[in-house]
């Protein structure tokens, strides 16, 4: 594991790292209007949202599927710009920019107390805050839910760091509380717990010392993953729910209270799949990686979604090589996690 840096560096990198992913948006101004696309939806003709932050609008985020999405806390955080700015779409604008900032200097805060790398780790922290693709993100006040999930997955990871130097229940819990609040913000992180082993072979390396197949298995940190994997599986099955429910299928399969049972049941099911499949095919991985095996693996699993046709979670083999190249192995399975969640996500935004 490599040694938890007690440099300054992050102090001066972080805050710049911040700046650097602000500019573009203020040198462009912050948007003087919602847009008319989905933004009338979340924010401007939706009633729960314009009465601001109060306990009815608490009950209503938690138990709402509006707008084809269970995500109490960016409801919550469009509650709150309310309360604060009313509907001056600067404001809102404002604070999405805010969180992508904090989640850009949190992501490099994260890699390089994992690595000790800290050129690499802003440049990395640095193409995730300027990239184009985010610019839908930040600019789209309806978009609130990738940014906010941004910012807590990068917390997760910091989090995770910790705990993995020095585990106790403390630390895990933060680890826990804040996935749950990301999973709360937008379903795309139920992969986490397989991140989160990913990490722990590289670079965080907690198999250290482990020789042959068998002792890899045994060392693998699984039973730490299960509390975080039941915490993706319970956001995943209304997640999943909701989109069987929208595309119109359980209702078409058996009329009432045994079509909403059924439909449950294989929500809970496909949820189940996608995430266990996931952490089955790193284990398989990694072990195969430290034993030293030169070969192709290929991660295929089959999967219900919404359209009923299935889906591949990858669709490339991943070449198993020199096991001592843990980054090469690391940049394909990241890949592979991120096949998971477009399969898991399906089309919704």
């Amino acid at each position: 594991m490599v040694r938890a840096p007690n440099s300054a560096l992050p102090a001066l990198l972080a805050p710049a790292l911040a700046l650097l992913a602000a500019l573009p948006y203020l040198a462009a101004g912050l948007g003087p209007t919602f847009l008319p696309l989905d933004d009338p939806t979340y924010i401007t003709f939706n009633a729960a949202v314009r009465r601001g932050l109060s306990l009815s609008g608490l009950r209503w985020a938690l138990g709402t599927f509006y707008a084809d999405n269970w995500h109490p806390l960016t409801w919550l955080s469009h509650m709150t710009d309310v309360s604060l700015f009313g509907l001056d779409p600067r404001g809102h604008h404002a604070v999405g920019l805010a969180l992508h900032a904090l989640g850009t200097a949190a992501l490099f805060v994260a890699l390089f107390r994992m690595t000790g790398a800290p050129l690499r780790s802003a440049f990395v922290a640095a193409l995730f805050g300027v990239h184009p693709l985010h610019v839908e993100s930040v600019a789209w006040v309806a978009e609130r839910k990738d940014v906010l999930s941004g910012l807590l997955f990068a917390l997760v990871l910091l989090a995770y760091e910790r705990y993995a130097r020095r585990p106790g229940a403390a630390r895990y819990l933060a680890v826990a509380l804040l996935l749950t609040l990301g999973l709360m913000s937008k379903a795309t992180l139920v992969a986490t717990p397989a991140v989160l082993l990913l990490l722990d072979f590289w670079p965080l390396d907690r198999l250290r010392g482990a020789r042959g197949p068998w002792a890899l298995l045994r060392s693998l940190p699984i039973l730490d993953k299960l509390p975080l994997l039941a915490l993706s599986i319970g956001c995943a099955v209304p997640t999943v729910a909701l989109l069987f429910l929208s595309a119109g299928i359980v209702m078409k399969l058996v009329p009432s209270f045994a079509s909403a049972s059924l439909f449950h049941l294989i929500a809970l099911a496909g949820s189940g799949i996608i995430s266990m499949s996931v952490l089955i095919g790193l284990v398989i991985s990694i072990v195969q990686a430290k034993a030293g095996k030169k070969l192709f693996f290929l991660v295929n699993v089959l999967i219900v979604p919404v359209d009923g046709i299935l889906t591949e979670i990858t669709n490339d083999a991943i070449r198993l090589v020199d096991p001592n190249r843990s980054i090469d192995l690391a940049a394909n399975v990241w890949f592979s996690i991120g096949s998971v969640i477009r399969a898991s996500s399906g089309n919704s935004t």
